[in-house]
């Protein structure tokens, strides 16, 4: 984001685009972006359009942003597509933030309250197994199945937090492939409150591109 208004200010100063890109790649720290910025930088100054140059690097710039710079350069109008795509991008983040702040207390919450669970069903209730034991009462069969489901947590709990932190690796790669996001994109939009939200960001974006 911080690139793209750069960027954008340094074209509407009438700078040549290879000079603004190696200003800008001087000015990053030594990383993964100042690394594809050189990239980009080396390809433009060799003939390359810029569009095509930042393409190849989609994990920084995806295809609207690539698509929208093309866009720019073929109507002659860089400068314009810059500077919206940096408003774009600005309020993006801003947006992202602001959905952040409101996530962390009730995800603090759920932690809390997923680690006290944990902690009574390894450690509390293998207790109550033992009063009930030596009293030799007949306990009801959800007593049975909720003693049974603490013994197995405490015997098994590293093979459970496996399983989950698998299941969300599998779901990030699943969802990168084209059949998968499909799938969870047609979830997501199914779901209360949330499918509406997606659906209204995306019509919004689409007619403002």
């Amino acid at each position: 984001t911080e690139f793209t208004r750069q960027l954008s200010t340094l074209q509407d100063a009438g700078l040549p685009i290879v000079q603004s890109l190696q200003i800008l790649t001087d000015m990053q720290r030594p990383g993964t972006f100042k690394n594809a910025l050189i990239r980009v930088t080396d390809d433009v100054q060799g003939g390359t359009m810029l569009s095509d140059a930042l393409a190849g690097f989609p994990r920084i710039w995806d295809r609207l942003y690539t698509n929208l710079v093309r866009a720019g350069e073929t109507a002659g109008a860089l400068e314009a597509i810059l500077r919206r795509l940096a408003e774009f991008r600005e309020k993006a983040q801003r947006l992202k933030k602001r959905v952040i702040g409101a996530m962390v207390y009730p995800v603090a919450v759920l932690t809390i309250a997923v680690l006290i669970l944990s902690g009574i069903m390894i450690f509390i209730v293998p207790r109550f197994k033992e009063i009930f034991a030596d009293l030799g009462i007949l306990l009801p069969a959800m007593t049975q199945y909720l003693i049974a489901f603490s013994e197995f947590m405490a015997d098994w709990w590293w093979a459970m937090l496996i399983g989950i932190v698998l299941f969300f690796i599998g779901m990030s790669i699943f969802r990168r492939t084209t059949v998968g996001g499909a799938i969870v994109d047609r979830i997501l939009l199914r779901v209360p409150v949330l499918g509406g939200v997606l659906k209204k960001g995306a019509v919004a974006r689409f007619t403002r591109t």
